[in-house]
């Protein structure tokens, strides 16, 4: 199973990546299924909604990193890591790279095309549940854009996107804009509806590992 995550996921898990690391580093005879969060954080100062966040981090984590699922950086969630967009302080994305075997995507020029048409059809007003609406409408920090391309090319890698951020949180328009964009080119973008979003302050552990 392939995952793609977005910009705000990579600011968790490569920390979240450091520390486990460490911890590995510091006690040799201890498996990756020996971490636990409570090895991680032995303080326990974690408030219910982090512990349940980084949890479920923790689970996805140790799946890639005993290879079970791999974890995939898309083309705009790598230009925002390296354009100072999203801050990594120590927790350089490099190393996470190298631990976790990262799939960087390259996609072809008609898959960018197509993209690029699945992103503006994104960001359109459309009349949904009876009111004039947008799939992406726009955070305090008006990445609504970037967001939108994230998840066009989640889909047209093949792959579900997890995210904390707000901007993906109209699933039922986002969802029904892939549909019709997969029922317009049926060859092209075929299977493209199947790949939905995960959150990890949401949804439950056992969603990661299916």
């Amino acid at each position: 199973m392939n995952i793609s995550i977005d910009n705000n996921v990579v600011c968790g898990i490569t920390g979240l990546n450091f520390k486990f690391q460490k911890y590995l580093k510091n006690n040799p005879n201890c498996s990756i299924d020996d971490v636990t969060l409570e090895k991680l954080y032995p303080d326990n100062n974690l408030t219910a909604n982090n512990k349940k966040t980084i949890s479920n981090l923790l689970l996805v984590l140790k799946l890639s990193l005993k290879k079970e699922i791999r974890i995939v950086i898309l083309p705009t969630v790598l230009n925002e890591i390296f354009d100072g967009r999203v801050n990594l302080r120590d927790n350089k994305p490099n190393r996470f790279f190298l631990d976790n075997c990262i799939e960087h995507v390259i996609f072809t020029e008609r898959q960018k095309m197509l993209i690029d048409e699945l992103t503006k059809e994104l960001l359109k007003p459309k009349f949904y549940n009876g009111k004039k609406q947008v799939a992406f409408d726009g955070n305090h920090n008006k990445n609504h854009d970037h967001d939108a391309r994230i998840f066009a090319e989640s889909v047209f890698r093949g792959t579900h996107l997890m995210t904390f951020d707000n901007d993906f949180k109209n699933k039922g328009l986002i969802y029904e804009v892939i549909k019709e964009f997969e029922q317009k080119y049926p060859e092209e973008a075929v299977g493209i509806s199947n790949y939905k979003i995960m959150t990890p302050k949401k949804d439950k552990p056992k969603e990661y590992s299916k």
